[in-house]
């Protein structure tokens, strides 16, 4: 039996695949962390950089700058309602959605319908803000958004206080910023000068 062979006739090499490994879940949301930081950072610096008079509320007597509580149920309210309408126009399994979240959190169906419900929660709250200054949530809580003078907010500022509403919920310390802002403003109303506002009952004389 011979066991030499000829170079003709080993068998052909097999062609290595690289196969790249799946992007985590954690790489691509520090990624957007990060991302959504540095703009946060660069909004307060464009504040800062207007001064305090450019940001100080002069609002007419019978308005006051909404309490926190009144704000946050509020939004606890137009949160409920946009993921429901994402639930209803998208139609998710969402079974299948929590098991992803819950066992593998990778880049997959669940981040791209929590885009999706974000973006409809962004557009939801801008529809109703320019139709008249109010989403469900803040009709409920008597609560309405104006311009730092106490007016009706012009069309730009109404859709950047919204578009803004994306990096609170990316960067969510940013929403400490109502705490320790005189107007209980977060970032987006900062960058559109904008406040949430509550009217005082006037006595009927």
């Amino acid at each position: 039996y011979n066991t030499k062979q000829s170079i003709a006739d080993l068998p052909s090499p097999v062609p290595l695949t690289v196969v790249d490994p799946p992007v985590s879940f954690n790489e691509v949301m520090d990624a957007i962390w990060f991302g959504a930081m540095i703009i946060a950072m660069m909004i307060l610096f464009a504040a800062w950089r207007q001064g305090p008079k450019s940001l100080r509320a002069e609002l007419p007597p019978d308005v006051v700058p909404a309490e926190l509580m009144r704000r946050v149920t509020a939004a606890i309210v137009d949160q409920f309602v946009g993921n429901t309408i994402a639930v209803v126009v998208f139609r998710p399994d969402l079974d299948a959605l929590l098991q992803q979240w819950i066992l593998e959190p990778q880049v997959d169906d669940t981040m791209i319908f929590v885009g999706k419900a974000v973006a409809v929660f962004v557009i939801y709250s801008t529809i109703l803000e320019l139709i008249n200054g109010m989403t469900v949530g803040k009709w409920l809580l008597k609560c309405q958004v104006t311009d730092i003078q106490g007016n009706r907010p012009k069309a730009w500022q109404i859709l950047l206080r919204n578009a803004s509403k994306i990096l609170d919920l990316i960067v969510q310390p940013m929403l400490i910023m109502m705490l320790i802002s005189p107007n209980r403003q977060r970032l987006g109303d900062l960058a559109a000068g904008t406040v949430v506002i509550r009217r005082i009952p006037q006595p009927t004389p």
